[in-house]
């Protein structure tokens, strides 16, 4: 078994970058300095001669990484063209060099060109509504362009902003439409109907025509393009490199170093709810059992958050806005009040926006945790046998608790070790550990957690790009549990896993 030995040095780099950018970010100009160059040095540096992949930097990969950060500038490819990215074809062989020099100029000109263009996109957005798209024409518009090529010239661009604007003027009259007909309904129920519904609420969750809120959205796009600072847009352009030599690497800004410490320690501030970007809007997955979300009860999985507005604060709408920026709308103080509006996903392209009011608080993320059951079997000779099921969905580590000397630190390890003990008490007939759809996490967790089962031995072995093994060996002589077990895993389960 060969596992890629990166992560520690993968933390330091962003170790490092957290040290350099809390004296480099104080500004918001996005302009790069010594320090972002000395931090894309050293990540290059990392990548070139510490990756398993064992790939120096060439032009082959600055080939590849032209490409893929143009792809990560603008996924939907609607404001660059293929005459725009031949702008900068002089840098196609040259990141290599430049990376390895601490020169990311490529990255920051590439980043104030894309400003540049998203304003000319505004521009032109704004005309394009003047003009009074048809409406009485069926015409196609892809949502989905990340498998699309960018616009071949200017001409082509206007022609494609002209589908998209179209189709999000029907979208939006299409919410209006149904909201309309949500407050008639109500209006001419009996008064006493059971359930009857505040009709006020109902389109206040944005104002104004369909064409206005089309052009506030673009507006605030380039809003949100223009707060990136120079730690957002290095982090791009890292990120780009580390997905060239394989998709398990990573590079981590200090906000993303805090986003990955959330998932390790399972807990954080907020409503309970993980999110996805789907089609320009934040799509509910899943609802975190026991948080706000879960209690308030009517926030659901496929639920699409349209707008967010703090307490008292100004409604933000929130299609097409970066994943990362809505969560940290989300987010925020404990106690505090975040109202979500909301088109229900099991009402589909009917649904009505809602307003949906909740209390931050503290989530316990309990649905990655490790869980215990006891299960009665019946054995084919009328038997009946009392069978553990111990489920554990990631391998997770507070690595700033235990740091701190925390006694009650959250580690999959202690909490499999509670419930082996409490399946000894009950004295268990059999175990199963049931690995299905982990995808792992911490490496150290997943040796010390084997030695849960075995008194000593090798656990894994660790080789590096050089060949060199380094074995893992169980830390402690004690076992928790040496009894029959099965262990579960399927397609999903892998890296520590």
């Amino acid at each position: 078994m060969t596992i890629i030995k990166s992560f520690s040095r993968f933390l330091k780099v962003a170790a490092f970058s957290a040290a350099v950018f809390a004296m480099a970010s104080a500004g918001h100009a996005v302009e790069p300095d010594k320090d972002q160059g000395i931090v894309a040095r050293i990540t290059a540096h990392v990548f070139s001669k510490q990756h398993y992949r064992q790939h120096f930097l060439d032009d082959e990969i600055s080939k590849q990484l032209f490409d893929e950060y143009f792809k990560t500038l603008d996924p939907a490819k609607l404001y660059l063209t293929q005459a725009d990215i031949r702008v900068f074809e002089k840098y196609r062989t040259e990141l290599d060099n430049m990376l390895l020099d601490g020169d990311v100029t490529f990255a920051f000109e590439a980043y104030d060109y894309l400003l540049k263009k998203a304003e000319e996109c505004q521009v032109m957005a704004e005309e394009i509504i003047k003009e009074k798209p048809d409406f009485t024409t069926d015409e196609t518009y892809t949502i989905d362009r990340t498998k699309a090529q960018w616009p071949a010239d200017s001409k082509e661009q206007r022609e494609l902003w002209r589908l998209k604007i179209k189709n999000d003027i029907v979208s939006y009259r299409l919410m209006d439409r149904a909201a309309k007909e949500a407050v008639e309904e109500e209006k001419n129920k009996p008064a006493t109907d059971a359930g009857k519904k505040d009709t006020s609420k109902i389109l206040k969750w944005d104002k104004g025509a369909p064409e206005e809120r089309v052009m506030r959205r673009i507006s605030n796009n380039l809003k949100y393009l223009k707060e990136n600072e120079a730690i957002d847009v290095l982090e791009l352009y890292l990120t780009a490199l580390a997905n060239i030599y394989d998709p398990h690497s990573g590079y981590m800004s200090p906000r993303t170093v805090d986003d990955f410490n959330i998932q390790m320690r399972l807990s954080l501030v907020g409503i309970g709810a993980t999110l996805t970007m789907e089609d320009g809007y934040t799509k509910i997955i899943n609802i975190v059992p026991g948080g706000p979300a879960d209690l308030d009860g009517r926030l659901k999985p496929e639920d699409r958050i349209i707008s967010v507005a703090q307490e008292d604060g100004e409604t933000v709408d929130v299609i097409d806005m970066p994943l990362s920026k809505v969560v940290n709308m989300i987010r925020g103080k404990k106690d505090t009040i975040v109202k979500l509006t909301v088109m229900k996903g099991e009402k589909g392209i009917h649904a009505i926006p809602e307003i949906i009011a909740i209390r931050r608080d503290t989530v316990k993320l309990i649905d990655q945790e490790a869980k215990g059951e006891i299960r009665k079997a019946k054995m084919e000779d009328g038997t009946e046998k009392k069978i553990g099921v111990l489920t554990l969905p990631s391998f997770y580590f507070d690595f700033e608790g235990a740091s701190s000397g925390k006694e009650d630190f959250k580690s999959s390890t202690n909490d499999v070790k509670k419930i082996l003990t409490d399946f000894n008490k009950e004295k268990i007939d059999g175990l199963l550990l049931d690995l299905r759809s982990n995808g792992g996490g911490s490496l150290f967790e997943a040796v010390s957690l084997t030695g849960l089962f075995i008194k000593r031995g090798p656990v894994v072995q660790v080789r590096d790009q050089n060949g060199s093994v380094e074995v893992k060996n169980d830390p402690d002589r004690t076992i928790c549990y040496d009894g029959p077990m099965v262990v579960l895993v399927n397609r999903l389960s892998a890296s520590a896993a």
